[in-house]
């Protein structure tokens, strides 16, 4: 499958290429300094209607924050869908790296249910942060996470 990369969120990553997240096909992609084509890091699977193949999607989020760590890791948080787990807008992290299959962790630890999520980051530790909003229109907290691998 071809994906346009052109609306997708770009991360530079330390060795020099690109993380790119497509929300609109929620697919991941990984672009190797000096290569003309990105690389698929998430795995896809076809979206049926009416037992016919409309579109191919991963498990992401359709809104999520990326972010790349000093260790070479890709993350990309956002909600879990309803396919996903019983608790639909459970925020969650799935974690990329061009040498090992993707994972996800969901998070857990919220002083509340978070409303909506503005940012991540990673610092030179590998340490993952979110910016969590907790209530509307201004209760926002910085959450860190302990280190992911990927």
């Amino acid at each position: 499958t071809t994906t346009d990369l052109s609306n997708a969120l770009m991360v530079a990553c330390k060795d020099g290429a690109i993380f790119f997240y497509a929300r609109d096909t929620k697919s991941t992609h990984y672009l190797v300094p000096g290569e003309a084509h990105a690389r698929e890091l998430s795995v896809r699977r076809p979206r049926l209607s009416r037992g016919i193949v409309v579109h191919m999607e991963s498990h992401l989020p359709e809104e999520g924050c990326c972010c790349t760590s000093p260790q070479g890791g890709m993350f990309v948080v956002g909600a879990l869908g309803d396919e996903d787990t019983d608790d639909d807008g459970a925020l969650a992290v799935w974690s990329f790296s061009p040498d090992k299959a993707p994972s996800i962790t969901r998070l857990t630890g919220f002083r509340s249910r978070p409303a909506q999520l503005d940012a991540v980051a990673t610092d030179a530790a590998g340490m993952l942060y979110l910016c969590v909003v907790e209530q509307w229109p201004d209760r926002r907290a910085i959450y860190r996470v302990a280190p992911a691998e990927a």
